[in-house]
This record gives C-alpha cells, sequence and structure tokens, in this order.
C-alpha cells in the first residue's frame, strides 16, 4: 500500500503534464500506428534510441517522509540478501543507461558511487604546558578524520516483450565493485619520554573487490512518449576479496630521542584472498526505475 501511495504522489507531483498528454494516444490496436500521439511521437523506444535514467526510490521516501512523523530520511538501496560486503553495502541509486540495439533489446549499464570524508575534533590539555592554570587550561586538537568511497559498476543485456503500454523485461548483466576505508589521526600533543606512547595514527582498511552476475526480471510502463516507470527485481551471485589491513604506528624512542613510525599489517586479511561467495534476492523492496529516451 505503501508503494501505491507514494508512487501516486510521484505521478500527481511531477508527471501531472505528461500523464495528461498521454491522454492524447489512440486506443491500442495491432497496427504500429496506434502507437503514435497526435504530436507523431512513437511512444516506445527504437533501434538507436538512447535512455538515462535513475531509481525513483529516493524521490518516493522523500515524498513518503512528509506525510509521516519519522520525516524525510534518506534512503538507501540494501546489499543483495545474503551478501553482507559493508562496506560495499548501502549503496545509493544509481545512474542508469540503456541503448537499444533493436527494438526489443538493450544494452543497459548502471554506475553508483558512494564516498565521504568526515573530521572529528577533541580538545584535550596541552602537556606540554609547564605550570596549567585549573581555571583556564591551554587546550589542543585531537582530529580524526574517516575517509570512504565505494564504486559499482554493471553491464549487460535486457530483454523486453509484450503488447501495450506494459513492457516485460528480463535479462542478465555483471558486476564489478570497489571499496576502501582509512583513518587517520592528528594529536595535538606530541610524543615525550613522559608520555612515548606507542599511538595508531593512521588504519588503512585495505581495497575490497566485489565480483558478481546478476539476473533481473520486471515491467516497464510507458505513460507518455519515451518515458517510462517500472521496476524490477533481481539475483545476484557474487564473491569479494579483502585486502590486507595495514597501521601506522609512531612512539617515542628513548634511544634517538626521537619519534619514530612504522607499519603494522592485520593477520585478520593476510593477504588477499577470497573471503566469501554467496547469493541472494536484491531489491527486495521493489525498486522503481524512471527512464527517458531520446
Amino acid at each position: 500500500m505503501k508503494l501505491k501511495f507514494f508512487l501516486s504522489i510521484f505521478l500527481l507531483t511531477f508527471c501531472a503534464p505528461l500523464i495528461s498528454s498521454a491522454q492524447e494516444f489512440e486506443e491500442p490496436g495491432e497496427d504500429r500506428g496506434q502507437w503514435v500521439s497526435k504530436r507523431g511521437v512513437y511512444i516506445f523506444p527504437e533501434a538507436g534510441d538512447f535512455s538515462l535514467g535513475f531509481s525513483a526510490n529516493p524521490f518516493l521516501n522523500y515524498v513518503g517522509g512528509f506525510f509521516s512523523l519519522a520525516g524525510a530520511n534518506a534512503p538507501v538501496i540494501d546489499a543483495p540478501a545474503g551478501l553482507e560486503t559493508r562496506p560495499l553495502g548501502n549503496i545509493p541509486a544509481a545512474i542508469m543507461f540503456k541503448y537499444m540495439l533493436s527494438d526489443d533489446v538493450a544494452f543497459r549499464g548502471r554506475l553508483q558511487l558512494d564516498f565521504y570524508r568526515e573530521s572529528e575534533v577533541d580538545l584535550v590539555a596541552d602537556q606540554t604546558v609547564e605550570f596549567p592554570d585549573p581555571l583556564q587550561p591551554q587546550m589542543v586538537e585531537n582530529v580524526e578524520t574517516v575517509g570512504f568511497s565505494n564504486a559499482l559498476l554493471a553491464g549487460g543485456l535486457e530483454f523486453r516483450r509484450g503488447q501495450g503500454r506494459v513492457k516485460g523485461v528480463y535479462g542478465g548483466e555483471l558486476l564489478v565493485g570497489m571499496a576502501s576505508q582509512s583513518i587517520s589521526r592528528d594529536f595535538g600533543n606530541p610524543l615525550t619520554p613522559e608520555s612515548p606512547g606507542p599511538r595508531t595514527v593512521e588504519e588503512n582498511l585495505g581495497m575490497n573487490w566485489f565480483f558478481g552476475a546478476r539476473g533481473f526480471a520486471g515491467i516497464e510502463y510507458f505513460f507518455a512518449p519515451k518515458i517510462s516507470l517500472g521496476g524490477e527485481l533481481g539475483y545476484t551471485l557474487g564473491m569479494r576479496t579483502a585486502g590486507t589491513q595495514v597501521n601506522t604506528i609512531e612512539a617515542f624512542d628513548p634511544n634517538t630521542n626521537d619519534v619514530i613510525s612504522y607499519d603494522v599489517e592485520s593477520t585478520a586479511n593476510d593477504g588477499r584472498n577470497f573471503r566469501f561467495l554467496g547469493a541472494g534476492l536484491d531489491q527486495i523492496n521493489a525498486n522503481i526505475n524512471l527512464f527517458f529516451y531520446f
């Protein structure tokens, strides 16, 4: 019910002019010409057409949030069930494209990106002050910065069939993804003989890679010339690798009276190796896509 409600709001708010123009179409028939609008535009894609699209779920979730006490929360797309690939999971909405090889066959691709950089600053007492004032202590900053990025690229073939404005779509695609995460720390107080450490100044969590194959099936409804709204479900078989985590440590060396640094490799992921193989149903919440054909 929620999906139908969100879809209705979407269509009424942003697609009203398009829906109105759709009423100009003649009643369907056996002849191809019956699917041409009164303005002479054929409503379905043809060989050589190019399409850009995006997931309409973020908009639908935001609109739905306005009618609930929870507010308009930022939506995410869950990873395929059984493929616990965090940080490869929860990738935002995709940019999608298609190229029509024929009227019923298309090459399709999509690109999903997710990245951020966040810093947290903590104030701590300045340990270099010889006689600190307890009423007005001098402070320095400890800064921790977390950087994260991932990308998922998919490409494959899409086939379609059916009569009328509702088309059934199905096909398969290959997927490749990568993800990396690092944490760096900048300490306000230096290391000294009284405070020799050690302390971790950087954590490189390694590079994760994801490889998979996905089959999908769904529908596409053309409510206006060269514009469609549809949804699909997919089943993904995938595997991923995990890189070695490397931590950079610094400490005060009393022999040289200086600060030294060294790297320590995590023993959890000894080298790069396949760590997971699994399959699962994705987009269980019926992802909605909006496409424009040119």
